[in-house]
C-alpha cells in the first residue's frame, strides 16, 4: 500500500513537536535555515539541496513554476518579489516589511509574465533572524529543474528523495519528460495537485473501468512509469453533505475513489501506469475544506520585546499575514493522530552547520528564527 506524505502548511515545521519527531523529515525547499545568521544560505538552491543530503535527511520537496515560454524553474512562489532581488524594489523588498506597512508594497512580478532568459542567472535572496535579508553574493541563483535534476543525480545518493509540487497540467507534463531524460525517475516523486493539476477536458472517466481513465491520462501526458503522488488539497474539493469530492475526468469523485483509480491502474498494468508509492493531502482548519487551501505559510519573527510574531504568505501577494495558530493546532493534532512511523512529512528544517544537525521540532525553529 501507498504510505502517506502529511504536508505541512508552516515554514516553521509547527508539526514535528517531540511526540512525532521520529516520522521522516522531508526539507520544504530544502536546508538552508541555519541557526547562525552566516550560514543560511537561499532557498530551492543546489545548495539546499546538498546540505540536506549531507545532513542525512532523506529528501527534500521543491516547488517548480514555468516561465513565459514554458521553462521549468525551481522556485516557490508564482511571484518573483520574495525570494529574488527582481521585486521592483531594488531587491531590498520584504515580505514582512511590506506587512508592517514599514516599506510600501511593489507591483509582483509574475513568474510566467516573463521569458526564460529573464529568469536566467537571477540572484535570490537570504533570509535570516527576524526575518531580515542577508545580502546576497550573487552565487545563489534561479534554477531550471532541468538542471536542478542533474545536480540530483551527480550527488550519488541513489536513496535521496527529491519531490516537486506540480500545480497545472503543463508542468506536469513538462517536468514528467525532463525526469525521463534525466533518468532521474528513482529518486523524484511529482506531486501534483488532484484537481487543478489534471487537465479534464480530453478524458471523461470510464465509469465501467475507473482505472483505465487513470492508466490513459498517465500514458498521454508522459508520467507513465514515473513516480506520482496525488494531493488531495482541501479548497479543491467540492463539499455536499459534509461529504468531500473531487470534480475530475468530468466526474465527481469520492476522495477514496480517485485514489483507487490511481492506484488500481499501477496494479492491474506491469507498463504503461504511473507509480503511486505515496499519497498527500493538506489539512483543513476545523474541517473546513475550503479554509485557507494551498496554504505554505512560513514562520518570521519581528517583535521589539523578541517574541515571535507568526506570519504566513500567499503566492500571489507581496505582504505577508498574520498566521493562523489555531489552523497549526488542528494540523499538529491530525499528524499525532494519523501519521505513521513509515510515513513521511514535509517541513521546514533548521540546521545547524557547526555540529552537522538538523531539526524540525516547531520550538527549536522558532527560537533559532527569531
Amino acid at each position: 500500500m501507498p504510505s502517506s506524505l502529511w504536508t505541512s502548511c508552516f515554514v516553521a515545521t509547527a508539526l514535528l513537536t517531540p511526540s512525532i519527531s521520529a516520522y521522516q523529515t522531508l526539507a520544504h525547499r530544502g536546508l538552508f535555515h541555519d541557526v547562525t545568521d552566516g550560514s543560511n544560505i537561499a532557498e530551492n538552491t543546489v545548495s539546499a539541496l546538498q546540505r540536506a543530503a549531507d545532513f542525512g535527511l532523506p529528501g527534500v520537496e521543491f516547488d517548480v513554476r514555468p516561465s513565459k515560454d514554458g521553462v521549468l524553474w525551481v522556485t516557490h512562489d508564482m511571484i518573483s518579489n520574495r525570494a529574488t532581488i527582481q521585486d521592483n524594489a531594488k531587491g531590498l523588498m520584504n515580505p514582512i516589511d511590506v506587512a508592517l506597512k514599514s516599506q510600501p508594497a511593489p507591483k509582483p512580478i509574475f513568474i510566467n509574465q516573463h521569458f526564460a532568459d529573464f529568469w536566467n542567472l537571477v540572484p535570490l535572496k537570504v533570509y535570516g533572524r527576524q526575518g531580515k535579508i542577508i545580502k546576497p553574493d550573487g552565487a545563489q541563483k534561479m534554477e531550471f529543474l532541468e538542471a536542478m535534476l542533474g545536480h540530483l543525480k551527480n550527488l550519488d545518493k541513489p536513496n535521496f528523495m527529491l519531490i516537486l509540487d506540480i500545480q497545472d497540467p503543463g508542468t506536469f507534463k513538462t517536468a514528467a519528460g525532463l525526469v525521463k531524460k534525466t533518468g532521474t525517475s528513482k529518486q523524484v516523486y511529482l506531486k501534483f495537485f488532484a484537481k487543478k493539476a489534471i487537465d479534464s477536458t480530453n478524458h471523461k472517466l470510464n465509469q465501467k473501468d475507473h482505472k483505465a481513465t487513470c492508466l490513459q491520462y498517465a500514458k498521454d501526458n508522459g508520467f507513465d512509469g514515473l513516480q506520482v503522488i496525488p494531493q488531495i488539497n482541501d479548497g479543491e474539493l467540492t463539499i455536499v453533505n459534509n461529504k468531500a469530492y473531487l470534480d475530475v475526468f468530468q466526474y465527481r469523485f469520492l476522495v477514496t475513489e480517485y485514489l483507487s483509480c490511481w492506484f488500481d491502474a499501477q496494479r492491474a498494468f506491469n507498463t504503461g501506469a504511473a507509480i503511486v508509492p505515496i499519497v498527500s493531502a493538506s489539512v483543513p482548519f476545523q474541517n473546513n475544506p475550503a479554509h485557507q487551501a494551498g496554504q505554505d505559510a512560513l514562520l518570521w519573527a519581528s517583535d521589539a520585546r523578541g517574541t515571535c510574531q507568526l506570519y504566513s504568505w500567499d503566492s500571489t501577494n507581496v505582504a505577508a499575514r498574520l498566521f493562523n495558530t489555531d489552523a497549526q493546532q488542528d494540523k499538529e493534532q491530525f499528524a499525532r493522530a494519523f501519521i505513521r512511523s513509515e510515513d513521511y512529512i514535509v517541513i521546514d528544517v533548521m540546521g545547524d552547520v557547526k555540529t552537522h544537525t538538523y531539526s524540525g521540532d516547531f520550538t527549536f525553529f522558532k527560537n533559532n528564527l527569531c
